[in-house]
């Protein structure tokens, strides 16, 4: 559990010196690219705007097949 701790110190120390070694514009090039893939994972996970209607259409169709085995079962 030691070793855990030291290695994500010193893995975390290594990348603020990385980060602070950056130039500016590798910085918002960052950031431009984060905020893109962030857009896409919420376009992405966004509830579908359909899925009432869909479910609607489910609803109906399974009525009416369970209607129509009513109809085949009931006719024998």
């Amino acid at each position: 559990m030691v070793w855990s701790f030291v290695y994500l110190a010193v893995r975390n120390l290594f990348a603020l010196v990385v980060l602070l070694a950056r130039s500016d514009r590798s910085k918002e090039l960052e950031i431009l690219v984060l905020r893109h893939e962030l857009a896409v994972m919420r376009r992405q996970s966004a509830p579908n705007a359909n899925a009432n209607a869909e479910r609607w259409v489910r609803t109906v169709r399974s009525d009416c097949l369970a209607a129509s085995a009513d109809r085949i079962c009931s006719a024998d």
